[in-house]
């Protein structure tokens, strides 16, 4: 960089603290790491080229071709494996990048150089934290390779399919299905929830490893988060403006609102307001609480009508601020009373700290709620219903709910029966001695009395009878396909 700005002097400017500055340092290193790597990339190219058949180049200049299109139409299509062991070498070796930063900022200035090896070594050399760096060493990797295999899964544009072999990476028609790959994809489900939850984790990915953010960055882009959004009109129709559970391919929307805004699916809201790709409507029109006409949900909700404007169309909305009640506390419920929808999001977006007020506010009087039904209404030693695997070890899954925190209650609502130690986990930002305490409680919990459980299994008592449904649906049936999921 010292060449740089005595070029720049020469002309009469002054050139800038390239590594001293923030904002400077990071593209500092990468322009030198750049140049260093040059002639290693060059090599790989050289081969490359002299691979191409001079024959195809031949042809190419016989039918007409110019320099360009026989770049663009003939050298490059032929050169995309060598550009792909490229990449993936070099982002292989960005991973593991020390020396740079080390001898040129030491990872600073405010660790803005500070890469994933370098903080490993001095956890484990500076700190003796062996164990801490070893377990940098192991997510470092596990995140490279993960990636890589995201990037070679057949998607729809840029979405991820329903199902995948878990052997091979193939798309299936389903669970135990036959193969789908190089088949027209019409009709297959690309689920919003389950994408919004996919670049929640690439948005995680290349803040976490900068090396990898290019990558992560290029999935992210190719999704548009729009088509999950019900563009109709709101002034007729209620769920206009909220969010599709899903898209079909080549035929359109799922017939499926996400109409609840404090569940795991406002990940989907948060992704497309933090994209772009939705406008500030899907916040505002998801509910908190279900219209009070909806008179089969847990409980009558406390209503005020509360009007804002969005903060970047200047729209004005009027939103019906309801909560429910337990014990005392008042919380915005969820669908079906689990821990894992009230507080999913905040492992991505720090409600918490962000919205102190708002979600960081509800998280907290949602966990207590948790625990004072538990405790009070159900009886249980300990607390945390959410959905899970059955504790009966035949590997299927079951959504487990508390009812009084529920909108779900009256029509279909979730099973009470099983306490899961991940609920625990999920609180522990939000109630972190509580949290605690509940997840050193649970190995020791005899459930039901004189039987002990092992560890990390959840917790269950019997059955509850099912509850009968509004007309139309079946009896206690967990469907995401009633109106206000």
């Amino acid at each position: 960089m010292g060449l740089v700005n005595l070029a720049l002097r020469r002309v009469g400017l002054g050139g800038p603290n390239w590594l001293g500055s923030p904002d400077l340092a990071m593209p500092a290193i990468i322009a030198m790491a750049a140049w260093r790597n040059l002639g290693f990339v060059m090599v790989i190219f050289l081969a490359g080229l002299q691979g191409v058949p001079r024959e195809v180049h031949d042809a190419a200049r016989i039918d007409g071709a110019g320099a360009w299109q026989e770049f663009r139409r003939v050298t490059l299509p032929l050169l995309r494996p060598t550009l792909a062991f490229a990449a993936v070498v070099t982002s292989i070796g960005y991973l593991q990048v020390f020396e740079e930063p080390y001898v040129m900022t030491d990872g600073g200035p405010l660790n803005r150089t500070l890469s994933v090896s370098m903080y490993m070594v001095r956890q484990a050399f500076s700190f003796f934290h062996l164990g801490y760096a070893g377990a940098i060493a192991y997510t470092q990797k596990l995140a490279a390779s993960t990636l890589s295999t995201v990037e070679r899964l057949t998607k729809w544009n840029g979405f991820l399919l329903g199902w995948y072999d878990t052997s091979t990476g193939d798309a299936i028609s389903g669970p135990g299905g036959t193969s789908i790959e190089g088949r027209p994809l019409t009709g297959q489900l690309i689920s919003n929830v389950d994408n919004s939850w996919f670049g929640a984790g690439l948005v995680i990915t290349r803040q976490a490893f900068p090396e990898l953010a290019r990558r992560a960055s290029a999935l992210l882009d190719a999704m548009d988060y729009g088509i999950f959004f019900d563009r109709g009109d709101q002034a007729t129709q209620i769920d206009a403006g909220q969010m599709y559970g899903g898209w079909i391919v080549d035929q359109g929307p799922a017939g499926l609102h996400f109409g609840l805004l404090n569940s795991e699916t406002r990940i989907g809201a948060y992704m497309g307001i933090g994209t772009g790709d939705m406008p500030g409507d899907v916040w505002w029109r998801t509910w908190r609480t279900l219209p009070a006409e909806f008179d089969w949900q847990g409980q009558p909700p406390v209503e005020e009508p509360v009007t804002y404007a969005d903060p970047r169309s200047g729209k004005s909305f009027t939103v019906v601020e309801g909560h429910y009640s337990f014990g005392g506390t008042d919380f915005v419920p969820s669908w079906g009373g689990s821990t894992f929808e009230g507080l999913m999001p905040n492992l991505l977006v720090p409600e918490t700290s962000w919205g102190p007020a708002s979600f960081g506010l509800n998280d907290r009087r949602y966990t207590q709620a948790q625990m004072a039904y538990a405790r009070q209404a159900l009886g249980y030693p300990v607390w945390g219903l959410s959905p899970s695997s059955t504790p009966d070890d035949t590997g299927n899954y079951v959504a487990y709910g508390a009812h009084r925190l529920a909108s779900n209650a009256n029509c279909c609502p979730y099973e009470e029966g099983a306490v899961t130690p991940h609920a625990s986990f999920l609180a522990l930002d939000v109630a972190p001695q509580e949290a605690f305490a509940n997840i050193m409680a649970l190995p020791g919990t005899r459930w039901p009395p004189g039987r002990r459980r092992a560890p990390g299994r959840c917790q269950r008592r019997p059955r509850p009878a099912p509850r009968p449904g509004p007309p139309g649906t079946r009896a206690g049936s967990r469907s995401r396909s009633t109106p206000a999921r």
